[in-house]
């Protein structure tokens, strides 16, 4: 197989939307620097938690709230980033990530052009876990009698909180992923000038 081919490959087309967001939320997986994110987040999610008494709905009610305006931001920018990204895809920059990937075995081209797409989907899926813990919030009493509401409340609200702050914290590896797609962009034009130069 020649790279052309392998670089057509790598291009998934079609599928199914439940395989994509399975895909997609393996950006969040604990391999290398992923783990350090989980970590912050479940000591972050813990020490939120942990002062919020789950009977002041009220309180974790408007946390949740502002949450979900910080996600749908967040949203609208990766949303924004990965329509700016086709810019920098070039000829010049999908030849030199192919070159790339053929001469070192790698697949940054597979990553380039799925990872800001993954990350609308986690983003996407963060926002709705937050939109149903808030549902819990306000209509849990409902179904959980007592202290078993706060409990379960209390145990969710971690869970939830941790993988809410952990899909916030992958925004750090977007903008590494940009910076170095907008270093390589200018690479490429430094050397297509340099040989004009000449």
């Amino acid at each position: 197989m020649d790279k052309w081919e392998r670089a057509m490959e790598e291009l998934e087309f079609g599928g199914s939307s439940k395989r994509a967001i399975k895909d997609a939320l393996g950006i969040l997986s604990f391999k290398q620097s992923g783990a350090c994110y989980w970590i912050i987040a479940i000591v972050l999610a813990g020490i939120i938690i942990s002062f919020i008494n789950i009977s002041y709905a009220n309180i974790l009610n408007s946390l949740i709230d502002t949450i979900i305006i910080v996600q749908l931001a967040i949203f609208g920018a990766i949303f924004t980033l990965y329509s700016i990204i086709l810019v920098f895809f070039s000829d010049s920059l999908t030849n030199f990530l192919i070159d790339f990937d053929s001469k070192r075995n790698l697949n940054k081209f597979r990553e380039f052009t799925s990872y800001y797409g993954d990350l609308l989907y986690v983003i996407f899926t963060s926002i709705l876990v937050s939109i149903l813990y808030k549902i819990l919030l306000l209509r849990g009493d409902e179904y959980f009698i007592g202290d078993y509401y706060f409990y379960v409340g209390e145990s969710l609200g971690i869970i939830c909180l941790t993988f809410v702050l952990r899909c916030i914290l992958e925004i750090y590896s977007a903008i590494f992923n940009t910076i170095s797609l907008f270093k390589i962009s200018m690479h490429i034009k430094i050397q297509a000038l340099q040989n004009k130069d000449k």
